[in-house]
Order: C-alpha cells, then structure tokens, then sequence
C-alpha cells in the first residue's frame, strides 16, 4: 500500500482538488492559567479526519480487511499548527500516534497534546472575574483551496474532562473563520477554540475579602477603647500594618499593568484610607484629651453646637456635660 506513496504530496489525484479536513477537540485539563505570566497551558486530545485517495483497496481481495493501523509519521497529514502558540515548541501537531486508515481511504488521527497559548487576562473583577481564552488552529503552509478546514461539532468535547481546582469551565465553542489578507488571493481557514473560564472565588473570599471585612469591623469598634488607655492609636496602627500586607499579597499574584485595577485592589485600598483616616482622628482625640479644657475652652457657640444640639441629636445627657463645661 505504502510502495510508491508519497507522504509530501497532498492525497488528491487532481490539482485542483481540495483536501477536506475535519477537526474536532477534547478537553482532557485545564492545567494552568496564569494571570501573572498571561500564559494558559491546557492538555486536549486530538481528532483529524480526512480522504486520502492513495490509501484505498478492495476488501474482499484482502481476507476481507477493511482497516489497518500506520504510524502517522509515514502518511501524509495536515500541518496545522496553533497560531497563538508560546511555548518553545512549535504548537504543531507532532506524528506520536499511529493513524487508522479505512478502506475507502477515510484516515482518523487522535492524538493528545498539550498547548502553550498567550491569554489576555482582564483582573478588574478579580476573584470574581470571567476570562476567555482563543485557540486558533489553522494550517501553516496549505491556503483554504488546497486544505479546507471545518468543525466536526460546535463545541469542543468535555466526557472526559478533570475540573481544574481554580477554574469551571463554562463553555467551549468553536468556529470556523476565513480571512483573506492582503498579500495573498486565497483565504485561509482555521478553528477557532474559545475556552469560557470562570474563577472559583472561595479561596479568596474565605482568605483576603472576609479577613479584611472583619478588619473593618474592628476598625470602627476601635473607637470605643479609652483615648487615655495608650492602646487605641496601636489597635489602628495594626490594623492598617494587616491591611497593607493584604494589599502586597494580592499584587504579588497578578500582573503588573496600570490598564485596570481589580476591584479587590480598590477595596483594599478604600478600607486602607478609612483605617489611615481613623489614625488621625485617633490622634487629634488624643490630644484633645491630654489637653483639657482649662487650657484651651471652648467658644460658646462651638459648646452650644456639641453639648447641647448634637449630645441631643445622640440621646446624650446635655446638663451634665455643659456644668463639666463651665465649672472647667
């Protein structure tokens, strides 16, 4: 069969004649989506179908074998390479797997392979976020009329998917696209995988957002400690010291853009001003109380203002805190 085969021609008899090639995916695992590095690693198991019309025979003058197993490196198959590759690899389909070669000349090649893809990574409703990372299959060499890609399904496979730890996988589409550029009169086709990726958000909810919500908590009971007890401008220092390391934590696990801000970033930083606010108001109380009234009194309509209209507004006993006033 393979006798006067040639694996760098393309399986047509005519020129003219296009190869039709259909592609069809499996997500195994999602391995790694880094949002630092911008880099998605994702293992997928691989199924390519095509005619060829070298590889064919008649059955019944062969006991009646209707399909055989050759190893891909010795036929011919369809260079399609991952476009958006990164990795040091060339994100081509490497010949590892043997292919099954029907009768009729209907050749299935499954392999599985990981890719190394680049993945933009939208952080502004971090943890909360959804991101979507493209695969773009397509053949490097071969133009749409010599190598006609198209999906087998509209989305890819997940029977044998193992859920990642970080990430649910919502949803993976694919398409069909055919550009035509400048430099060239035919189009070229390629497949277009989008993986729709949700964050899990417990880890850091249960670690960063409830952590930092009871340190809000404590912040505004810290007001409530004695100004002459030496403990509540310490209590707002240590506070704001837990928040701050929060905040490096958080950035040390995202990428180092200024085009957006994760909204956890801005939380944090809101609930710092608040915390740094309050140690200057714990401040100011401070002093006020160390100084006393004798040394610097009130102006009557400061004192009418705060022991009278305000203690009243706050159910506070207004007598007794405007005789402290004036015997001071």
């Amino acid at each position: 069969l393979l006798a006067n085969y040639d694996k760098s021609l393309r399986p047509v008899k005519s020129v003219s004649t296009h190869v039709n090639v259909d592609f069809d995916v499996s997500i195994r695992q999602i391995i790694e989506l880094s949002e630092k590095d911008q880099i998605f690693r994702v293992n997928l198991w691989l199924r390519v179908y095509w005619n060829d019309e070298y590889l064919t025979w008649n059955a019944s003058e062969h006991g009646g074998v209707d399909s055989l197993s050759i190893h891909s490196s010795d036929v011919w198959r369809p260079d399609i390479f991952l476009y958006n590759n990164i990795a040091e690899t060339y994100g081509n389909i490497e010949a590892i797997t043997d292919v099954t070669v029907t009768s009729t000349g209907r050749v299935t090649h499954l392999q599985p392979t990981i890719f190394t893809s680049a993945c933009p990574v939208d952080i502004t409703r971090f943890p909360f976020d959804k991101q979507e990372c493209i695969l773009d299959f397509a053949s490097w060499i071969y133009t749409g009329d010599k190598v006609n890609m198209s999906q087998v399904n509209p989305e890819a496979g997940r029977s044998t998917f193992t859920p990642n730890v970080e990430w649910i996988l919502n949803g993976a589409p694919m398409s069909r696209k055919v550009e035509i550029h400048p430099c060239c009169p035919h189009p070229f086709v390629s497949i277009i995988i989008t993986l729709q990726l949700e964050r899990r958000s417990f880890f850091y909810m249960f670690n960063m957002v409830l952590p930092c919500a009871i340190l809000m908590i404590l912040n505004v009971f810290g007001f409530y400690i004695p100004p002459d007890s030496g403990e509540r401008l310490g209590f707002f220092m240590t506070i704001l010291l837990a928040l701050v390391v929060f905040l490096q934590v958080l950035s040390g696990s995202l990428p180092k853009t200024s085009t957006t801000t994760p909204q956890l970033g801005l939380f944090f930083a809101a609930t710092i001003a608040l915390v740094g606010f309050s140690c200057l108001a714990s401040i100011v109380v401070i002093r006020m109380s160390y100084s006393g009234p004798a040394a610097h009194p009130l102006p009557r309509w400061l004192r009418l203002l705060l022991l009278r209209y305000l203690a009243r507004l706050f159910c506070m006993d207004t007598i007794a805190e405007e005789k402290h006033v004036d015997e001071g």
